[in-house]
């Protein structure tokens, strides 16, 4: 069932456990202004580019074809990706659109070494994984803890950045910084002009996917100031391919901003549910990771008598850009989120039944009903002051900050006692709702002060240094039986790292950065001794490509070390911080764009993720989820200014292939591991005036394949097979 990031550090019943245990399964807030004005930043410079026609920008920076010319995550200032001493990603509202994408899942394949977490399971952003280790999301530099609601959604996304490995010097709020890295989903803000948009997306299984987009701009004549609106809403139905799943939910986004030469002011709410049914996954016993499994593949052990279970994720972000003078600008961002979660199970647990001696088939487990109720409710602030001016021949970004988020985390899980289902002859149970249990209460705060600065010398050197110092407070209580517990901890994060342009469009850099984090782990028993922070650090060295005939992007090799990991003890009744574990590796993503009309993405990851050292697993085990070998290749090709009839140039066709190894799909000894798969996909696209049209195809060649699954830490599923989404849209 829902695994949420929070964690209690005491032996308060763990609402995080209880989520796992019952789980179905810009850029800081940039605005316009900041991103798309020299004013904002007024060194950062971007190479020549080729004139690529109306997306040569989107809201957040300039763009040329598929390739995003800056960034403004891994700093929180608008910087050219090459002076970034950082392994970063961006991935582009258009790409995704022409691969047909309708799941945040399938965008972020287009990013080396990230694996993104299944829709199919509840808290549908959870387990996103960066470089062996789980990545934090946020959504326009503010945390999203809780990411629930229609999460996977595509609706109102500009870009998404990716900053891979442990980030502390300026994020981590929550429980801390993530470990693997940040994925940042910048969402659209109002347009300049007036704008009408609507379309449908529809494909296999009833899915059906209408949406609309409606921009409204007033001018004041006297001052220039604009005021905008936008709407954006959308609703979503749809069975899935495993059996009784059926998904619908909806999603508002309404926004407003007011912009002038100076100030970009923009409030945006989002309201958004998602109602499914949970899906557990299934055993990897029964075929030992294999996809030739001994029934139907696509059964679930959650009947479909039991209720669908309610995910909401309401609330609002105010940002605010505000240029002082030539040097000084004033950035503040802000929100409350409130988050909930009611869900019924049935899940299989635990070995197959006949390892207790009872007389039934091999694909025979126990399965219990479970009744999870959880809301999370979170508040964020974070201002911060950006300074531009010269010292010499040195050019200074200089950023300083403060964070403030606190998240209150208040829920119960309730079991029943089990009964026996068995996979290969499935049956029906009525579903009981267990009897409710005591409610925890945890609530997570986070106080912290960062300080970075970003000195570009002769305009090739590039250096960048930050540091921060956090103050994590968790406490945890359960009011029904008096306990109560309190712990705090302070520590400071760092990053340095260097940039050199050995030739223009050749930047070889070398970083270093570290990022805490509250404890994690999984038992009834909390901790042990006394909870400690998580710690992680990570060394990298690379290079960065934007040559001229067309071909961009990041090689990197890099060494995470992740510290103080929590493992339940079962003797002991309780979790000891006694793992360290390790991801070490090389990942590459290249775009090859010769002409405007051509484009080719390749991504390859190599990654190394492992236990170096525990008391209960084996140094060397691999962590669940991770393949040792991924990569992905997107071949696209447009004839937009081709010698052909105007209408005929609207046409655009795309291929590519998804390669994936093998996982473990859990982290304990002896754990199975999923076979390797590989899957191709192919659109055409068709964008004339305001009429776009696209035909998606996925899996061709229906290829059978199973991925690790994150539902109670052992658990795999099927892959989907062979579909077509078809989507139109008319835009004013």
């Amino acid at each position: 069932m829902t695994q949420t990031n929070s964690r209690p550090w005491r032996r308060a019943r763990s609402l995080t456990l209880a989520a796992v245990l019952l789980a179905a399964g810009s850029a800081t807030a940039q605005t316009p202004a900041e991103t798309t004005t020299a004013a904002a930043n007024p060194e950062a410079t971007v190479p020549p580019t080729t004139v690529y026609g109306r997306d040569d920008r989107d809201q957040v920076g300039p763009l040329r074809g598929y390739q995003a010319l800056t960034s403004g995550t891994a700093t929180r200032t608008n910087t050219p990706i090459e002076q970034i001493p950082q392994s970063v990603t961006v991935i582009p509202r258009r790409l995704f659109e022409d691969q047909g994408a309708t799941t945040l899942d399938e965008a972020l394949r287009n990013s080396a070494a990230v694996i993104p977490e299944s829709p199919l399971f509840l808290n549908q952003n959870l387990n996103t994984i960066i470089r062996g280790f789980q990545a934090e999301i946020y959504r326009d530099g503010l945390q999203s803890f809780g990411d629930f609601g229609l999460a996977q959604s595509l609706l109102g996304i500009e870009r998404i950045e990716i900053v891979k490995g442990p980030s502390g010097a300026l994020f981590g709020g929550g429980l801390g910084g993530g470990f693997g890295g940040v994925v940042n989903i910048i969402s659209q803000r109002p347009l300049p002009a007036n704008s009408y948009a609507g379309g449908v997306t529809g494909g296999p299984y009833g899915y059906a996917n209408p949406w609309a987009d409606l921009n409204q701009v007033v001018v004041d004549p006297r001052t220039g100031t604009t005021y905008a609106v936008r709407l954006q809403a959308e609703y979503q139905r749809g069975r899935s391919y495993i059996e009784n799943v059926l998904t619908t939910g909806y999603q508002v986004l309404p926004t407003f901003s007011i912009t002038n030469d100076r100030t970009n002011f923009v409030v945006q709410a989002f309201f958004s549910e998602r109602t499914a049914n949970d899906y557990p996954g299934l055993p990897p016993g029964v075929s030992g990771g294999s996809p030739r499994i001994p029934f139907d593949r696509f059964v679930n052990a959650n009947g479909s008598n039991v209720p669908r279970t309610q995910t909401q994720r309401n609330g609002f972000r105010v940002s605010l850009d505000q240029r002082i003078d030539d040097v000084f600008s004033l950035k503040m961002l802000a929100q409350v989120v409130v988050n909930n979660v009611n869900q019924p199970a049935q899940f299989q647990f635990g070995p197959p039944a006949a390892a207790f001696g009872l007389p039934v088939t091999p694909t025979t487990y126990f399965r219990y009903n479970a009744y999870l109720g959880q809301d999370l409710t979170q508040f964020s602030a974070m201002p911060m002051v950006q300074a531009n001016f010269r010292t010499g021949p040195a050019v200074h970004t200089a950023l300083g900050g403060f964070e403030f988020d606190q998240t209150s985390d208040n829920g119960f899980i309730a079991f029943a006692d089990p009964t026996l289902f068995d996979f290969a002859a499935p049956t029906q149970q009525a579903y009981t709702r267990p009897t409710n249990v005591p409610e925890t209460r945890n609530t997570y705060t986070t106080v912290a002060a960062f300080l970075q600065d970003q000195v570009t010398l002769w305009d090739r050197l590039h250096l960048l240094g930050a540091v921060r110092l956090t103050n994590i407070g968790v406490n945890s209580e359960i009011p029904e039986t008096g306990f109560s517990g309190t712990s705090t901890t302070t520590r400071p994060t760092g990053r340095v790292g260097v940039a050199y342009d050995v030739l223009p469009g050749l930047t070889p850099f070398i970083g270093w950065g570290n990022a805490i984090r509250a404890p994690s782990g999984y038992g009834y028993g909390g901790f042990v001794t006394a909870p400690k922070p998580e710690e992680s650090q990570q060394f990298e060295v690379g290079v960065k490509l934007n040559l001229p005939f067309g071909l961009s992007g990041t090689a990197a090799y890099y060494n995470i070390q992740r510290n103080n990991v929590a493992y339940f003890d079962l003797a002991a009744g309780g979790n000891r911080q006694i793992g360290e574990q390790q991801s070490r590796g090389f990942d590459m993503s290249l775009l090859w764009q010769p002409t405007p009309q051509f484009s080719l993405l390749g991504t390859y990851a190599y990654t190394m993720a492992e236990t170096v050292s525990d008391s209960i697993i084996a140094p060397g085990t691999p962590l669940r989820l991770v393949p040792r070998n991924a990569g992905r290749v997107w071949a696209n090709y447009r004839l937009r200014g081709l010698d052909l009839p105007e209408w005929a140039q609207g046409f655009s066709f795309g291929a590519g292939l998804n390669s994936v190894a093998g996982a473990n799909t859990s982290d304990q000894p002896n754990a199975i591991r999923t076979a390797g798969y590989t899957i191709f996909d192919a659109a055409i696209n068709y964008d004339y005036g305001p009429l776009r049209l696209n035909v998606a195809a996925r899996n061709i060649g229906n290829r059978n394949y199973v991925i690790p699954f994150s539902y109670l830490n052992n658990a795999m599923a099927p892959g989907a097979p062979a579909a077509v989404y078809a989507s139109a849209s008319l835009r004013f």
